[in-house]
Parts: C-alpha cells; sequence; structure tokens
C-alpha cells in the first residue's frame, strides 16, 4: 500500500486516509479521490476533464462543476490551504488543477503494521430510501466513535458499498490482502411501519469468523436513543475484544429524537451535492431548529451548506449579466450550544 508523505500530512491512497502529524484528519470519501488523484499526478496540471472522467466518470455531466469545486474546498479546509497563496493544491483558471506540495517519501509506513486495522463498510438500507438517511448517519457515527478508541493503535477506515457477490470469503481475503485489514465491520437497515431494525456483524478476517453480532429492534420515534445505543454497543465489544480497559467518549445532542432524525435527512441530501439536494438540506437543517433552537448539529448544517452555496453559486439570481451578492439571513446563536 502506497503512502504520501508531503510536509506535515501522510495520504494512505488505497484507504483514502488523511493523517497530519499522525493524527486522523476528516476527509469524505470523493475529495480524499481526487486528492488521490493528483497525487499521483504531482508537480503536473491535471485539467478538470481528466479529473471528471477518472472519479466521476464519462456519463456525468449534471453538477460535476460544483462538485469538483466542493472537493477542492474540502481538501484545502483539511489542509488549511488557501486558494490565493496555495501550499498543496494549486488552482488554473479554466484550466484545471496542480499538486504542488513537494513529496517526501512514498512507501509503507514503519508503525502501520503494528496498528490494528478495521474497515467500516456503509450500512446497507433494506428498505429502501425511507431508512437510507439514517443508515449513512449511522456509519459516519460508528467511524466516528471507533476512531476515539485507542487512535495510537487502531486505524479505522471506511470503504464503499458492498455488492450481494462481494460478501464471499474469497472477496474477504482479497480485501484483507490488499488492504492490510485485520477486521471489517457491516451491518443493515430495515424499517417496517413504526419500527427499525438494526443488524451489526463484526468479522475476523484473519480466520474468516465473524467476531460479533448483534440485532437491534427499536420504534422509530427513538431515532437518537438507538443510533446512540447500536454506537455504545458496538464500540464497547470491538473494546473488550482487543483493549480490555479502554474508554471512548459519547456524545448527546438532544433529548428529543424530532430534530435528530430532522438533521440526519439534511445530511443525507446535503452529501448528494446538487444544487436541489442543498436547498432540501437546509430545509430540514432548520425544522430540526424550529424542535431545538440549541441543536448544535443543525447549526454545523445550515453553515456548511451556505459554505457551499458560496462556493458554487448555488440560487444566485443574475442582474444585467453578473451573478447578484449572495446574502445570507443572519442568524441568532444561543448562548449555549449543546
Amino acid at each position: 500500500m502506497r503512502v504520501f508523505r508531503f510536509r506535515e500530512f501522510e495520504f494512505y491512497e488505497q484507504t483514502l486516509e488523511l493523517q497530519r502529524s499522525g493524527a486522523p484528519v476528516h476527509l469524505q470519501q470523493q475529495p480524499a479521490r481526487v486528492l488521490a488523484f493528483l497525487l499521483n499526478h504531482r508537480g503536473s496540471l491535471v485539467t478538470r476533464e481528466q479529473i471528471r472522467l477518472a472519479i466521476w466518470g464519462e456519463d456525468t455531466f449534471v453538477d460535476f462543476e460544483q462538485g469538483l469545486n466542493f472537493c477542492i474546498r474540502q481538501i484545502r479546509l483539511a489542509m488549511n490551504d488557501q486558494a490565493e497563496h496555495p501550499r498543496h493544491i494549486e488552482t488554473l483558471p479554466r484550466l484545471g488543477n496542480r499538486c504542488i506540495s513537494p513529496i517526501d517519501e512514498i512507501g509503507e509506513p514503519a508503525l502501520a503494521k503494528k496498528r490494528i486495522r478495521i474497515a467500516v463498510v456503509p450500512f446497507e438500507d433494506l428498505s429502501g430510501e425511507i431508512a437510507s438517511y439514517f443508515a449513512a448517519g449511522l456509519t459516519e457515527d460508528m467511524v466516528s466513535a471507533l476512531s476515539r478508541i485507542q487512535p495510537a493503535s487502531l486505524r479505522i477506515s471506511a470503504i464503499p458499498r458492498l455488492n450481494a457477490d462481494d460478501a464471499s470469503s474469497d472477496y474477504f481475503e482479497r480485501l484483507q490482502r490488499q488492504l492490510n485489514l485485520d477486521y471489517l465491520l457491516r451491518g443493515s437497515v430495515r424499517r417496517s411501519g413504526d419500527r427499525l431494525r438494526i443488524c451489526a456483524q463484526l468479522y475476523d478476517l484473519r480466520d474468516k469468523s465473524i467476531l460479533w453480532s448483534e440485532t437491534y429492534d427499536r420504534k422509530t420515534g427513538d431515532l437518537l436513543a438507538m443510533q446512540e445505543e447500536v454506537t455504545q454497543r458496538v464500540s464497547q465489544s470491538l473494546t473488550l475484544e482487543l483493549f480490555p480497559g479502554a474508554t471512548f467518549g459519547s456524545r448527546r445532542y438532544s433529548r428529543s429524537s424530532a430534530p435528530y432524525d430532522a438533521y440526519l435527512k439534511g445530511r443525507f441530501f446535503w452529501h448528494k451535492m446538487t444544487t436541489e439536494a442543498i436547498r432540501t438540506s437546509m430545509a430540514y437543517f432548520q425544522e430540526a431548529l424550529s424542535i431545538t433552537r440549541s441543536f448544535a448539529p443543525a447549526h454545523a448544517g445550515l453553515a456548511d451548506c451556505y459554505a457551499q452555496m458560496g462556493s458554487v453559486r448555488v440560487g444566485q439570481m443574475r442582474r444585467g449579466g453578473k451573478p447578484a451578492r449572495l446574502r445570507m439571513p443572519p442568524v441568532r446563536l444561543p448562548r449555549q450550544l449543546w
């Protein structure tokens, strides 16, 4: 597995992980794929068309421009880079991008083999899009919780969703060999009426066995409590198995699951990175705040929407052939945010 080292950063190409001075840096999968492509063409100008074909594919045209702008912006935020005075990623207007950061070394880090590697597969929604937003939120929360367990000894990575043909011993063996994995966490979400069932399984890829498996069946009105319970139970099981005595933190934002449900829907649409999806996302974040004004994640979600709108000029009206200035309504934050 190749590792790119540049300045204080390390980027793991196969798992799309970014680290700064040994600490993990959050970077979503699509921006991470763009970063990997730029690093592989370091020093050379990469056109926007080349990036589109390599990352989005030949059949993707709609919203590609704003999607790429979003990815470049997320890369710069993760690496504290600036468009005006770039240290890592340079943008040439109307041409493309170029990685200008010097690559000190490319190879396998000495400490990587000493760390336990766990891959988290996106939880599968078995009942249609009605539960997709919850499955996506559960996966994100699971990765975050597991990352707080012994970060110096445990490496967490997210991999693409598995197909039906991938759930085989041969595929798991190939996955273990290519990514140097020890464990694989996967699960599913199924909604039936007012009930939601979550199944989670932890695979030991070394002997191809199921190390832990559990099913949770709850009413949909308890989404927040259900997600916290599943995340905590999985984290505890993993901790007891690998690091006895280790502790990890938990987060509680609101005593009501209604704002959290709206927030998850907002995040689900925000990740689609399209104009209409961002507008829908904002509506859900505002719905969450109308229920609980001090719900901090919804405030953060709105901030992400406004930032995305500013970068891709979503919803701007043209006056006299020139884009109008985007106006963001003032937001008064409560004194204390949970």
